[in-house]
């Protein structure tokens, strides 16, 4: 069986405890390097692995993009995107999580106006 495409529950330990994850496939139609980075998110953040998982597999809408990319700049840390000082960051007016967002949901797909 191949541990990448595993479609039983994985027991996995996150922050010592164990849980157990049907979400942790990752596709085989992905690139090397891909796959690589998905292991690397997962073994930090199962909770971020989803959107990753989106942002790499399937077209995604900007928004989300742009969420993947916050979330990985600061290491999966929500509030520190909320408090991101990087104003030379080309992202920084459109990053999430701003005060005042509406859409505070990590698994919500954006609305296309």
């Amino acid at each position: 069986m191949n541990p990448e495409n595993q479609s039983n529950p994985v027991e996995k330990t996150l922050f010592g405890r164990v849980v157990k994850s049907t979400s942790c496939e990752i596709p085989s139609s992905l690139s090397e390097s891909r796959k690589k980075r998905l292991r690397e998110i997962l073994s930090h953040s199962e909770k971020s692995y989803p959107l990753f998982r989106r942002v790499y597999a399937e077209k995604v809408s900007p928004r989300q993009a742009i969420k993947a990319k916050c979330l990985d700049c600061t290491c999966w840390q929500r509030a520190e995107i909320t408090n991101c000082t990087v104003e030379t960051c080309p992202l920084h007016d459109f990053r999430p999580f701003q005060k005042g967002d509406e859409d505070e949901s990590e698994d919500q797909p954006a609305s296309v106006a």
